[in-house]
């Protein structure tokens, strides 16, 4: 029996090893031409978007996203470019997703 709760407490401090390298693992850049997206610590995966490519801004919240105010952001693009990025675990996800609306507005009337 006590084995079983070790492999519990086992397997969770892997899962949250797994998440803390992902978020330490992630950066997220909005800036006036281009979105960048940069995955990994090892090996490294880099999304570079114009800022006309974007088609739209979706938020994916789950309930304890809800909670904790936190969330997924796809930035959607034609499929011919990239298809769509996703931004995962954003902190304030619908301030970012308006940040980004915000961004491509602007971008758009200039």
């Amino acid at each position: 029996m006590i084995f079983v709760g070790i492999a519990f407490i086992i397997v969770g401090l892997v899962l949250l090893l797994g998440t803390i390298i992902a978020v330490v693992g992630s950066e997220y850049f909005i800036i006036s031409h281009r979105i960048y997206v940069k995955y990994g610590l090892i090996a490294r995966h880099v999304y570079e978007i114009k800022n006309e490519w974007v088609t739209g801004v979706i938020i994916e919240q789950g309930f304890l996203g809800r909670l904790l105010n936190y969330g997924d952001l796809i930035i959607s693009t034609p499929e011919q470019y990239s298809g769509s990025v996703i931004m995962r675990g954003v902190s304030d996800s619908m301030y970012v997703r308006t940040v980004v609306e915000d961004v491509l507005r602007r971008r758009r009337e200039a």
